[in-house]
């Protein structure tokens, strides 16, 4: 009994630890005769709380706007898993 309000107390001292979900970029460029071209592919995955989605860019959406929506998902991801 002693040891599970020991439990009790640490645990609402620290809270519950928030887990960051795993989030993958992967970009395929072109070669350029003056160094690297212009990005071809872009595909992203995000895996949190045993669900795993998958992203691809699409044609006209720049690099930062595609990292953007997949960090929204992410967030998105988490707090669905909160409640």
């Amino acid at each position: 009994m002693q040891l599970q309000r020991r439990l009790a107390k640490l645990e609402q001292q620290y809270g519950k630890a928030r887990r960051e979900p795993m989030i993958i970029l992967t970009s395929l460029v072109s070669p350029g005769r003056d160094g690297p071209g212009r990005s071809r592919l872009a595909h992203g995955t995000v895996s949190y709380g045993g669900t795993c989605e998958y992203f691809t860019r699409e044609e006209d959406e720049t690099e930062e706007a595609f990292e953007d929506r997949v960090h929204q998902a992410a967030s998105a991801m988490v707090d669905s898993n909160r409640q």
